[in-house]
């Protein structure tokens, strides 16, 4: 079974991105530990976890009360 040259692009393209994500992620919580210490770097990063939580929440609402009924 032959994947083709597109999924290999695809996915040599998708782990970068996320190499890269992980790298500014990491440099982002480096610096707020050496500015604010461990629980002030977490607490911001977790705070910035809550902050996308919510706007992704908010954005999809009417998807949630569909799946009730």
């Amino acid at each position: 079974m032959e994947l083709g040259k597109a999924f290999y692009v695809k996915l040599v393209a998708g782990i970068f991105a996320i190499g890269v994500v992980a790298l500014l992620g990491f440099v982002l919580f480096d610096r707020l530990v050496y500015r604010y210490g461990i629980i002030g770097g977490t607490a911001v990063i977790v705070g910035i976890l809550l902050l996308i939580a919510f706007f992704y929440d908010r954005k999809h609402v009417r998807s949630y009360d569909d799946a009730d009924a």
